[in-house]
């Protein structure tokens, strides 16, 4: 059940919080004053308070609207469900993860999905695109082809890491039927939490000395006019934010 909810918080911002880019874009809930910068509303999860193991999730939807508000453009967002069951709740919080910017990442050793043990020296260097991911978290398959495109476009100029806290057999047939290219370092729960990562997919962002530059949400998400529907994008803004990483000495 716990994982329910974080991969409905994770549905639902990733669908919104890379909506728009620009510095003059706010975000607002409905019927609510305060506006949230795109880095601020980012930061913004789902997370599960539930009091109650009998709860059903019935519907889930976002809402957004766009308007121009003193001047500023802003969207504005709507949260709505409907549970069977009592006791439950559900609050907006703040997943750990967005404060490790500017932190070294933590030291450690993990075996990767053939064996191989990795450490953080292994990828010092070089920028370093870290990727959470679980098995079943929809969003994170949806975007493997992207970040596999990433990955083709940098070669050997970027490490391209995937880190989840699930077994090989749990994620292995996934790989077989969906390859994703990255290095797999797996059953990393401990690593995981020390990191604080709750909602996935999440991308965090190494420069060459292994510091955490940038933490992101899923792959830029974009409005297909002519599907009339929301769409993974081809990653511009994990494309930029790695050539940034490369341009540092």
């Amino acid at each position: 059940m716990k994982y329910l909810f974080i991969l409905l918080g994770t549905l639902l911002f990733s669908e919104i919080s890379n909506a728009q880019s620009d510095t003059n874009t706010f975000y607002r809930e409905k019927d609510k004053v305060r506006l949230y910068t795109p880095d601020e509303f980012r930061s913004l999860v789902f997370v599960d308070s539930i009091k109650s193991s009998k709860s059903q999730m019935l519907t889930d939807n976002v809402i957004m609207d766009s308007s121009i508000e003193n001047g500023r453009n802003v969207v504005v967002f709507d949260k709505k469900y409907s549970f069977k069951g009592s006791g439950s709740t559900m609050r907006i919080g703040l997943d750990k993860a967005y404060v490790l910017k500017d932190q070294q990442f933590p030291k450690f050793k993990i075996k990767d999905i053939s064996g191989k043990t990795y450490s953080l020296d292994d990828f010092k260097g070089k920028p370093t695109l870290i990727n959470f991911w679980f098995h079943t978290c929809g969003p994170c398959k949806a975007e493997i082809p992207t970040l596999n495109k990433i990955m083709e476009t940098y070669g050997d100029k970027v490490n391209f890491v995937a880190l989840t806290y699930d077994r090989k057999d749990l994620i292995q047939p996934i790989l077989d039927q969906r390859p994703f290219n990255f290095i797999q370092l797996i059953d990393a729960g401990d690593l995981v939490n020390k990191l604080g990562l709750k909602a996935a997919p999440k991308n965090l962002f190494l420069d060459r000395k292994g510091v955490i530059r940038q933490v992101y949400d899923g792959v830029d998400l974009v409005y297909n006019q002519e599907r009339e529907r929301i769409e993974i994008g081809d990653g511009t803004s994990i494309k930029n934010m790695l050539d940034r990483l490369l341009d540092e000495q």
